[in-house]
């Protein structure tokens, strides 16, 4: 199999799945940003969740390339080529914006220990979830290598349980914004690690991984909140790993629905599909369509808002992504065939 062949690959399901994720993700900062919906209610903040959509989708889509990559020679090299070029030239365009726009510095934004650093991880908006993947993306070549290791799999998601438990108890005490930290204590890589390993092995289909990690988080993470913070039982705050193979499990639900639906009712969903393709700018972007309308007082209820929001998103998208993602992931293979990597 050729990289182009590789290249060439999409699951159609995965692509309207995206397209529900990104919804969900603008549907719930909308409902931050607009007035009463005149029918939901509060039911926006389920949104949140398609961010945990996006992970597994992500853990699917990776392990099935990198799957079918490995026979290649060299893939290690081409693997991270791809994910570098696919991610990091945005994520630097939006620090350079976010450093103009709120002053926030701009190597802070960029250094890579700092997607683990409750002062910076979140500097570029949304941030935080795209420190997430490129994390996983950098672990994943030795999950992959390792997965069909029973003790590896025993033992790597103790240590992530472990050190999220730390950051529960403010073991690392470098800051001292308990605002900042009750959001870290949910949105860091290794309470959310799990999500991507439902992804993966949603489709490599190693049942004894998948009942690993999710029995690791989901038990200890309970025991943990309940002993400890059962104050804050039903909240992400002061442990939040119970909530994430239970919010995980319930988007893989999510896309096995969306998946029947493709294949017993109509799997003619061209124009979702075409829009979940384009959610990386998508997601970037929609935080500064939301913030442009709200220095232009331009808010309507909640409903009107979102229908604007997202149209405004998905249009600019259109419009850079040549620039913002297509020609940085073609310079990409450029690099990888000048290297000879095949």
């Amino acid at each position: 199999m050729s990289e182009t062949e590789i290249k060439r690959q999409r699951i159609n399901y995965f692509d309207i799945a995206r397209f529900f994720a990104i919804m969900g993700v603008i549907v719930v900062h909308v409902g931050h940003n607009s007035l009463p919906s005149l029918f939901f209610g509060n039911l926006y903040n389920f949104g949140r969740f398609g961010v945990q959509l996006f992970f597994i989708i992500s853990g699917a889509t990776v392990y099935l390339t990198y799957n079918k990559g490995i026979k290649l020679s060299n893939y290690l090299s081409i693997f991270y080529i791809k994910r570098f070029f696919r991610i990091i030239p945005l994520f630097v365009m939006m620090a350079i914006i976010y450093y103009f726009l709120d002053d926030k510095p701009f190597l802070e934004s960029i250094l890579p220990w700092n997607g683990i650093n409750p002062n910076a991880y979140n500097n570029i908006e949304g941030g935080w979830s795209i420190w997430n993947e490129m994390y996983f993306y950098l672990i994943f070549p030795l999950y992959f290598k390792y997965r069909t290791s029973k003790t590896f799999n025993i033992l790597l998601p103790l240590i992530f349980v472990s050190i999220s438990i730390l950051i529960n108890f403010r073991f690392f005490g470098f800051i001292n914004d308990s605002e900042i930290l009750l959001d870290f204590d949910y949105l860091n890589f290794f309470t959310q690690f799990v999500c991507f390993i439902v992804g993966v092995e949603f489709l490599g289909k190693n049942i004894f991984n998948l009942f690993s990690y999710i029995i690791s988080y989901l038990l200890t993470g309970f025991l943990v909140k309940y002993f400890f913070f059962n104050d804050m039982l039903l909240v992400a705050d002061y442990g939040a790993l119970y909530w994430t193979p239970i919010i995980s499990l319930l988007c893989l639900g999510f896309i096995f629905l969306i998946k029947s639906f493709t294949i017993y009712v109509t799997p003619n969903l061209k124009m979702i599909s075409f829009l979940g393709q384009k959610t990386y700018t998508t997601y970037m972007i929609h935080f500064l369509v939301i913030r442009s309308l709200n220095e232009l007082n331009i808010t309507y209820i909640f409903e009107i808002q979102l229908f604007i929001v997202s149209l405004i998103s998905f249009l600019i998208t259109m419009l850079i992504e040549k620039f913002t993602e297509k020609i940085w992931v073609n310079f990409g293979y450029i690099i990888i065939k000048k290297l000879n990597l095949k």
